[in-house]
């Protein structure tokens, strides 16, 4: 198992241009771990789609990033990422 993901929840909003939503909760998973539909204090990674980036830089930002916005303020180690991002980090885990 990969570190990027051993014991990881993410948590992903948006369309993913790199690969569809749930191949990437099932590498997820394969790797060791984790996915939910929603933020929270143990959430690892946030994955932003498309349509919720171009919302960001313009702006206007989605319920999720909001939230984790939120979080990472109080001092919890959430890590915003892009789609791309993401795909990278499987790349790099040499199972994809």
């Amino acid at each position: 198992m990969n570190e990027n993901f051993k014991g990881k929840t993410f948590v992903f909003t948006g369309s993913l241009a790199s690969i569809g939503r749930e191949k990437a909760k099932k590498e997820v998973v394969k790797r060791g771990g984790t996915c939910k539909g929603y933020i929270d204090k143990n959430t690892s990674y946030l994955v932003v789609g498309l349509e919720p980036l171009e919302h960001y830089l313009s702006g206007t930002k989605s319920t999720k990033l909001l939230k984790a916005e939120e979080y990472i303020k109080k001092g919890h180690a959430i890590k915003i990422i892009t789609d791309l991002e993401f795909l990278s980090i499987l790349k790099e885990s040499n199972i994809l």
